[in-house]
């Protein structure tokens, strides 16, 4: 919202008040000023006031006009102009030759189609007044011929405009009189309304018009007037000036009245040609079944059955609340109007707005709440400005529609209870002034000391006490409120093991070189079928999405891993080595009766490209599935947990050959393995192979072990045995390491698988592996006896309880 200062300064005296300082005001009163513009201008002494006293075609360029103009000197000027409002008899801004214009043009004698031209006839954008290059300025028949153009001439204030960012709620605040509402309670002063009065005459309005409310659900409130014999032009500068200052285009005067008591009051009107109103009936009804309607806009639009219209005796004239039909703006043909001011549901307009994708000043103020109660004062005020600028009659009194019953809401306020939420004394006088500013009735209870509240009807967002203890707050200034140190001891540091968790496994993976991502929580339901799991549980378990952002984003995600894929492949083609690792909610739709969908964490990872830097040492080789569970393997030594790596018995969006689920405790954690590659074309990805990893956060807290202890180094050698044995396909290294450790304790040190063989020389089906162990003893020397034991005792129970035989 823009909020011009001089504007502003209409309804409060703040001019006293530096307009940086009211900026600062009105931030910490919740009215953030995002931005502040300064207006200002000068203009040489050399363009001067002159009046055209004939305008004749250039003989040899149809679009210009050679003009006499008198500018003060002895002969009038001949000027050249282009502009298509040229006409004789106006007052004009003219730039003697010589000038230098502010917008950088420099102003000189020239000869344009054999005719020479003594200077020039001036527009809004040349004298760096605004942007506006469509004709020349007309100045007040009362300018005295050749001397300077003032400010005054050209309707020129100096001014600054705050651009106020406001939350959904303040609705109040979407014009120049709720702003002013606020800064006058800050400063203690009387906040001046504008004037509604005005001279009636005529007939009575319900010889003019007629109104008729079908839908009063959608349409809670009507008021509407007549003015006749208006004369359509253009607005005097002083309106233009105001409208261009925060951002509205001038048309004509009376549309921009509509527009000026909009960003004045907060009301949207609207103004109907009435003598393109069939019967001169307004009917206020639903959009008809399949209906279609032409905005003033130009764009012709399907209708819904709840979209609430505007219609005369035949048709429809507008969009309630958002936008006014072409079959019946104001032209400049147009001499008797009919003006709207009405209170329309938020709900419904806002309904209506998303539905046509079409967002108006008008329906962005109906949206958030507008003064029910107030509709009519906005219309006399139009009503005033309209004949003011105009001329014309204004017809008897007003219609007012108003079906809704409505009753402030009454709240009541406990002083005491304001010193608790604040911390600090405000005294109840005091209370009751800030709220009384605001426009709230207070009343008080003398047996109690409590406040009786009426909530005003343009801040309908007041709703509890604690709403009336923020205005308190607000405007008494949270600046004010002095700082204090918190007392009382200091509570202990509370240990979240997710949180825990989750820290060590991403300083791990970043410490390995892989980069964190973060995704959209929502995705296209459409990558479950590329990822080829669209129809496997729990991933097809998907929670839809009542009002997405876009069709991507229909879904809420059951798998990090599409998110993932999008973000390696918008990285691929700038880098030759890529890891992504990302820690994140995923959500599955387990009991489609519940609310809320079951959530769970997910720590998901890819690996693609080179698995190393290039060096004269090392070679470049595409990464394999072991660089991906070294990876792993570093991230359970930093958790303390003893992972395994057992084939994928389901196959998901994984290669069936290299693919592993990850146990710890006998219990699955993850899974791992490279990408199908129906998946990669499906997704588009141009690198092959790339791996994935999917853990199971809510699995893996309560297995790790975050205590670290400190181990002497050995003071006594170490003996070396190897073993090598035949062991059957279905057993797996992860048992056999297991038995060896259990069976050689506490003399077995160490034991490390070396070697793996599968051919010929082993028959049947079964691998040979070769185990290097490590034995020693903290407390002497080891004899190869003390070791053979141990070690035939290895070899025994590994052939009795696997059925594995030396090699």
């Amino acid at each position: 919202m823009k909020i011009s200062y001089r504007w502003l300064q209409e309804y409060v005296a703040c001019g006293h008040v530096p307009v940086e300082q009211l900026a600062d005001m009105l931030t910490m009163a919740g009215l953030e000023v995002e931005g502040l513009e300064h207006y200002s201008w000068a203009v040489p002494e050399t363009v001067v006031v002159g009046k055209i006293i004939r305008a004749e075609r250039h003989a040899d360029a149809e679009k210009l006009f050679v003009c006499q103009v008198e500018v003060g000197q002895s002969e009038p000027a001949t000027i050249i102009c282009g502009a298509p409002n040229t006409k004789a008899g106006v007052k004009v801004p003219v730039a003697l030759p010589g000038s230098q214009l502010p917008n950088g043009l420099a102003v000189d004698t020239a000869t344009i189609r054999g005719v020479t031209s003594h200077g020039m006839i001036c527009a809004e954008d040349e004298l760096g007044i605004s942007g506006d290059h469509s004709g020349i300025i007309f100045l007040p028949d009362d300018a005295a011929v050749g001397v300077s153009v003032t400010r005054e001439m050209v309707g020129f204030e100096d001014d600054a405009v705050l651009e106020i960012s406001l939350t959904p709620n303040r609705g109040d605040c979407l014009s120049h009189l709720g702003v002013a509402r606020d800064v006058a309670t800050m400063l203690e002063l009387p906040l001046q309304e504008p004037a509604i009065d005005y001279v009636e005459s005529g007939s009575a309005i319900s010889e003019k018009a007629s109104v008729t409310i079908n839908d009063p659900d959608l349409c809670y409130r009507y008021t509407a007037s007549v003015i006749t014999n208006v004369t359509i032009q253009p607005s005097p500068l002083w309106l233009r000036r105001r409208l261009e200052h925060v951002g509205v285009r001038s048309i004509n005067n009376i549309v921009d009245v509509t527009n000026y008591v909009m960003m004045e009051l907060g009301q949207p009107l609207h103004a109907f040609d009435l003598d393109t109103v069939a019967e001169q009936k307004i009917v206020v009804r639903r959009a008809a079944p399949d209906e279609k309607f032409t905005t003033l806009d130009n764009v012709e639009r399907q209708l819904a059955p709840d979209m609430l219209m505007i219609a005369d005796g035949a048709c429809s004239v507008g969009i309630g609340g958002v936008m006014g039909g072409l079959n019946s703006e104001v032209e400049e043909t147009t001499t008797n109007i009919l003006l709207e001011s009405a209170y329309f549901s938020p709900a419904g307009i806002r309904s209506t707005s998303k539905k046509l994708g079409l967002s108006t000043e008008a329906s962005y103020r109906f949206e958030r709440y507008i003064d029910l109660l107030r509709v009519d004062f906005a219309l006399k005020r139009a009503t005033k400005l309209m004949a003011e600028l105009g001329g014309g009659t204004i017809a008897r009194g007003i219609i007012d529609e108003f079906p809704y019953s409505f009753s402030p809401t009454t709240l009541t306020l406990r002083p005491r209870r304001v010193e608790q939420i604040l911390g600090i004394i405000v005294t109840t006088e005091k209370i009751q002034s800030i709220l009384t500013h605001l426009g709230f009735s207070v009343t008080t209870n003398q047996s109690d000391s409590l406040l009786t509240v009426k909530v005003p009807s343009y801040r309908p967002d007041v709703e509890r006490e604690i709403d009336l203890i923020e205005e308190v707050g607000r405007i008494y200034g949270y600046d004010n409120i002095p700082t204090t140190l918190p007392s009382g001891e200091i509570p202990p540091k509370l240990v979240d093991p997710v949180r825990e968790t989750v820290n060590a496994i991403a300083a791990s993976l970043l410490s390995q070189g892989l980069y964190e991502a973060v995704t959209y929580s929502f995705f296209d339901s459409k990558s479950l079928e590329k990822l080829l799991v669209a129809d496997q549980t729990p991933y097809s378990q998907v929670v839809s999405l009542k009002n997405p952002l876009n069709a991507e984003q229909d879904v809420l995600r059951t798998t990090l891993v599409p998110g993932l894929l999008e973000v390696f492949s918008t990285n691929s083609q700038h880098a030759d080595s890529l890891g992504f690792f990302e820690n994140g909610r995923v959500f599955f739709n387990t009991a489609p009766e519940s609310p809320l969908p079951e959530e769970h964490t997910r720590i998901s990872g890819v690996l693609g490209g080179l698995n190393q830097q290039r060096g004269w040492n090392r070679h470049q080789n595409a990464v394999d599935f072991f660089d991906l569970k070294g990876i792993l393997e570093n991230v359970f030594q930093d958790l303390g947990i003893v992972s395994e790596f057992r084939s994928l018995k389901k196959n998901i969006f994984l290669h069936p050959g290299e693919s592993a689920e990850i146990y710890a405790e006998n219990q699955a954690i993850g899974v791992i393995g490279r990408l199908h590659p129906d998946v990669i074309e499906n997704f588009q990805l141009d690198k092959d192979p790339i791996y994935i990893f999917e853990l199971f956060l809510e699995k893996i807290v309560d297995k790790c072990s975050f205590t670290h202890t400190y181990t002497v180094l050995p003071k006594f050698p170490a003996v070396h045995r190897d073993l090598a044995v035949v062991v059957p396909e279905t057993v797996l290294a992860s048992e056999i390491e297991t038995l060896i450790r259990d069976t050689g304790m506490p003399l077995l040190d160490h034991a490390l698988l070396f070697d793996r063989y599968v051919g010929p020389q082993i028959s049947g089906e079964a691998i040979g592996l070769t185990y290097s162990l490590t034995y020693r003893s903290v407390e002497k020397t080891l004899t190869d006896d003390e070791v053979n034991q141990v070690h035939q005792r290895i070899i025994e129970r590994l052939h009795s309880q696997l059925g594995v035989v030396l090699r």
